[in-house]
């Protein structure tokens, strides 16, 4: 019996906990009425990341923030032709960081494009 009582205490304290660092502050002491606020989260600034070092365009990157939920850019062939037997490209968009900003360029590659870099 005293196992049951803890075992409902401990979730009651696990639910409560959660909602807490969930929802914040459920009571408005000023008027009393129940309200939802979230906690505030800390600021922190963000970070640009190139995995191929910035304007690379004979190797394939990817460039993504830190701290915001932004899916990662990663380098592309671009103006494509395809035939039966095969696609040809001509230049790649490459993704690069300025400062805390992704940002990209389109390259025209001499040899043309293949899996996101120019062919050596």
């Amino acid at each position: 019996m005293k196992n049951k009582i803890f075992i409902g205490l401990w979730a009651l304290i696990m639910v409560s906990i959660f909602g807490y660092i969930t929802f914040g502050s459920f009571e408005n002491t000023a008027t009393g009425n129940v309200v939802i606020t979230k906690p505030k989260l800390p600021v922190s600034s963000s970070k640009c990341i190139d995995s191929d070092g910035g304007l690379n365009y004979n190797l394939v990157g990817s460039t993504y923030l830190i701290n915001f939920n932004n899916p990662k850019k990663v380098d592309r062939c671009t103006y494509c032709t395809s035939t039966v037997s095969s696609t040809v490209c001509k230049s790649v968009v490459e993704y690069y960081c300025v400062g805390t900003q992704i940002v990209s360029k389109t390259y025209n590659c001499p040899k043309g494009c293949s899996k996101g870099a120019c062919v050596k």
